[in-house]
């Protein structure tokens, strides 16, 4: 628990009455002033645009001031010739304003303009243009993901870029109204959304200065679903235009177990001529019951790729170790050029390696519930041999989950049409992570002949876990929930060349952000062969007891064994009970 400190919070008020007699401009924009050091680009001879909208929310405070300059921030110029900032109330709309800069420079360029523009609280496309003879990877891309911060133009054509960050673009405005006092709340981000029973619970926060005078103490508070404000006081300065992080620590006797906790963040100053952006809101929880859970292992490979046996090898050495029954394997066939199993479903998970499309792809690679492990940026990595996979498939194992997944189907042989069921259970605080999940229902085939596998020299070789189609869209759809449990319903016809017997169904609930190549866990996954039960979801609403013990009986806490077996008994209410096996 957080104790507060009493002390004073005072504002730079010699400052603010010097600054009133004059203009003073101020930076407006989402890079927070950062630049990145690589940059990004697009290939070809033409003329490039980037630009980013800053929408009325955002100019709100700075109406009636004008216009004065655009920041452009470029991490090369090399190429570039033609170079101009301008400002429209559209994308594609006239200029507003406009400038050339005849030396462009690596870095921030501030290009001053008229100064007749003023911000009447229309949207505003701020932007920069130049000429290439091919790729300039001039664009700076920095921070957190935002909409409408991504645009780039090539041949007129405008499209948000495929990258994380935000352009790193600024507009200066200039006036004797601006903000005297403004700390915004930028973002208020849990560290571990849930957590486990009786942890404490830390919520990353980071603020900004976007008055014209330094911030001398100020404060920050939270409240739990409504309940009371508690007030952190914090001595320290925060300088204008600058960007500073913090920790809010919630004790764990002020978390209720098994639900979702809503927690109102703020900032506080003794005076804020812009209120309206300190609070922010996110979810947290804490768990005492989870279900066993299936990991989805997405293995890319092909027949063009030497490696990717040894690889295969290393999943069925899992699956005779005793996790079959733990993980579902996809196989993509993309990743190391393509062959006559890819699919154009393979092809867009390529995605997962790079969300720019700059870093290329390979194979073997592999993706465990596509979560991106430490040290890593995305979620595919390389798979080695089975004594360096299997620590990171038992950590991937041991995960709890907080749904379960249920699959089942029947294949009717005379119309070769197969029907799918899915359905799911959740416990309430799955919603901290899954508000907005998504179901996808993939069928596999197992036992298809190779025709040019390199690396084997094996004529009975034969390809398992081959991804054949989706019954859902390539990233999922949106899971409608009856209070705490879902069901969908699905039909495939199976072609001729398709062999029936050797297809399964492959069921899991997921996130999914095209913003954010680290947003898209999966939470939990089912398997069944086509025309059998894979239900393994668990009526979530009647768990009364979880209990622990080691092999030979003795009782035991999850956190005792560090290596070997516990064995997890979980009671429901109509007496029956099951028992899971965890490996540590």
């Amino acid at each position: 628990m957080i104790s507060v400190l009493k002390k004073t919070i005072i504002l730079c008020a010699g400052a603010a009455l010097a600054l009133g007699a004059q203009a003073a401009s101020i930076r407006v924009g989402y890079c927070d002033g950062a630049l990145a050091e690589k940059g990004y680009g697009k290939t070809g001879k033409t003329e490039m645009s980037g630009a980013v909208i800053l929408t009325p929310e955002m100019l709100e405070p700075y109406i009636g001031c004008n216009i004065t300059a655009v920041r452009a921030g470029i991490t090369t110029t090399e190429g570039m010739t033609g170079f101009n900032v301008w400002v429209r109330s559209s994308l594609d709309g006239e200029n507003l304003e406009s400038m050339a800069l005849e030396q462009p420079q690596q870095g921030w360029n501030e290009v001053a303009l008229s100064g007749s523009l003023a911000v009447d609280g229309s949207p505003l496309a701020v932007g920069f243009s130049f000429s290439q003879e091919k790729a300039v990877r001039c664009f700076s891309f920095t921070g957190d993901n935002r909409p409408d911060t991504r645009w780039l133009c090539k041949n007129g054509k405008w499209e948000e870029a495929k990258v994380n960050g935000v352009l790193s673009i600024e507009l200066v405005v200039t006036g004797d109204h601006l903000p005297s006092s403004d700390l915004a709340l930028k973002s208020a981000t849990p560290v571990k959304p849930i957590m486990k029973e009786g942890e404490d619970a830390e919520i990353h926060v980071v603020m900004k200065n976007e008055a014209l005078t330094d911030i001398y103490g100020y404060a920050l508070s939270y409240s739990i679903d409504g309940g009371k404000e508690t007030v952190i006081d914090i001595d320290g300065v925060v300088l204008v235009q600058q960007t500073v992080g913090g920790s809010i620590i919630i004790g764990a006797d002020k978390i209720t177990p098994g639900q979702p906790h809503e927690v109102t963040v703020k900032a506080i100053t003794g005076i804020d001529d812009n209120p309206d952006n300190n609070t922010l809101t996110c979810l947290l929880g804490a768990y005492t019951d989870s279900m066993p859970r299936r990991v989805l292992v997405e293995e890319f490979t092909t027949e063009n790729c030497g490696n990717c046996p040894r690889a295969i090898n290393t999943l069925k050495q899992c699956e005779e170790a005793g996790y079959g029954d733990r993980m579902a394997v996809v196989a993509h066939h993309a990743g190391y050029y393509t062959d006559w199993l890819t699919t154009d479903t393979d092809l867009k998970y390529e995605w997962f390696y790079d969300p720019t499309g700059q870093s290329g792809t390979y194979a073997p690679a592999v993706m465990l519930d596509r979560v991106v492990l430490e040290g890593q940026s995305v979620p595919v990595n390389s798979i080695g041999y089975f004594k360096d996979f299997e620590p990171t498939l038992q950590t991937a194992i041991e995960r709890p989950a907080f749904v379960s997944v249920g699959v089942s189907s029947a294949f009717d042989e005379a119309t070769r049409t197969l029907d799918v069921a899915v359905s799911g259970a959740k416990l309430d605080i799955f919603d901290v992570v899954g508000a907005d999940s998504r179901i996808s229902i993939y069928v596999v085939e197992d036992g298809i002949p190779h025709r040019r596998q390199a690396g084997i020299s094996s004529d009975t070789f034969t390809h398992s876990h081959v991804f054949r189609t989706c019954l859902t869209d390539v990233w999922g759809d949106a899971v409608e929930w009856n209070g705490n449990r879902m069901e969908t319903k699905r039909s495939v016809a199976i072609p001729e060349d398709w062999e029936a017997d050797n297809l399964s169904v492959v069921a899991f609930i997921h996130n999914h952000n095209m913003d954010d190549v680290a947003d898209c866990e999966v939470f939990n996954t089912a398997v069944a062969k086509a025309g059998e039960s894979g239900v393994e979801s668990v009526e979530a609403d009647e768990v009364v007891a979880v209990s622990y013990h080691r092999p030979d009986g003795t009782p035991a806490k999850a956190d005792d064994l560090s290596s070997g077996l516990l064995i997890k008994t979980t009671a429901y209410s109509d007496g029956s009970r099951k028992t899971t096996k965890i490996i540590r």
